[in-house]
C-alpha cells in the first residue's frame, strides 16, 4: 500500500493517459463537436470574408444558429488554427487531460493543508482512490466530446 500512495501520480496520469485514449477511440458520430468549435473558430477569424459562410465575424451566430458555443471557447478553439484540425483536437485534448490532473493534484494539496498532519497518509490514499476513476471518467468525455466550453466553466 505504501507504494501504491508514493507513487500515486504517475499511477493516476497512467488512469488519465487510459481514460483519454479510450475516449478517443470510442464510438464517434461522424460530425463531432469538436468540428462545430473550429467551423466557428475558423468562420470568425479567418473565413468571415466569405459572404456564403457567414459574412461579418458578429453574424456568426446569426447565420448558423446550429453554433452554440459562446465566444470565449471559439477564441481558445482559434489558439490552435495553425495546425491541422486533427493535431489541434489532440492538443486540446492533452490540455484538458492535464488540467484535469492538475485539478485533483490541487484538491489533494488543499486537504493536505486542511487535515491535520496524522491523516496526512489517509488524504494521500483518498486521492489514489477516488482520483484513479475520475481520471479515467474525465478525459474519456474530453476525449469523447471534447468541450472545451465545459472545462473553461
Amino acid at each position: 500500500m505504501g507504494r501504491l500512495i508514493r507513487y500515486r501520480y504517475p499511477i493516476l496520469v497512467a488512469f488519465a493517459v487510459a481514460g483519454l485514449v479510450w475516449g478517443r477511440h470510442a464510438y464517434r458520430p461522424v460530425v463531432t463537436d469538436w468540428l462545430v468549435f473550429e467551423y466557428a473558430a475558423r468562420v470568425l477569424l479567418q473565413w468571415h470574408k466569405y459572404a456564403a459562410l457567414g459574412g461579418p465575424p458578429l453574424h456568426l451566430y446569426a447565420r448558423n444558429p446550429w453554433v452554440q458555443i459562446g465566444p470565449p471557447a471559439i477564441y481558445v478553439t482559434a489558439a490552435v488554427q495553425w495546425l491541422p484540425w486533427q493535431v489541434g483536437q489532440a492538443v486540446v485534448d492533452v490540455v484538458m487531460t492535464a488540467l484535469g490532473i492538475t485539478s485533483v493534484i490541487a484538491v489533494e494539496r488543499g486537504m493536505l493543508i486542511a487535515c491535520p498532519p496524522a491523516n496526512r497518509r489517509q488524504v494521500q490514499a483518498t486521492t489514489l482512490f477516488l482520483g484513479a476513476p475520475t481520471l479515467v471518467a474525465w478525459p474519456y468525455l474530453t476525449g469523447f466530446w471534447q468541450h472545451v466550453d465545459d472545462l473553461m466553466a
